[in-house]
């Protein structure tokens, strides 16, 4: 983990962050957490690691992390027979301006994930 509530109520100063509760805060700063390792190497607990932790929870309470800015959702309809289905699905925003920020601070702690996986354990509860 590499930060937790206590951290982020000290940098972060959104109302939607001050508004949520612990176990949303939580649950913001784990998805952080997630992101950054499915995509990072990261052997330290660098303060730069660290606020862009934070940085992703904040976007993740405010719904801007996995939310486009252009609500364009993608569908595609599959017909065989009588069965019909039909999904729709965005991809991340990545021209979220606050990405670029975590990218760059990350970039200068952490490596590249490059094995295709991601680095992280799953726990199961």
């Amino acid at each position: 983990m590499y930060v937790d509530i206590e951290y982020c109520d000290s940098v972060l100063s959104s109302q939607c962050w001050i508004s949520a509760d612990d176990t949303q805060k939580q649950r913001a700063i784990d998805m952080g957490e997630l992101w950054i390792d499915s995509d990072y190497v990261c052997g330290t607990d660098s303060d730069s690691v660290k606020h862009a932790n934070a940085l992703l929870a904040d976007m993740y309470v405010n719904s801007s992390m996995f939310t486009p800015q252009d609500p364009t959702i993608e569908s595609k309809k599959v017909k065989a027979g009588s069965v019909e289905t039909e999904k729709s699905y965005f991809q991340q925003d990545i021209s979220n301006p606050q990405f670029s920020e975590v990218n760059l601070l990350l970039s200068s702690a952490c490596s590249v994930n490059t094995s295709g996986g991601s680095a992280f354990n799953v726990v199961r509860v």
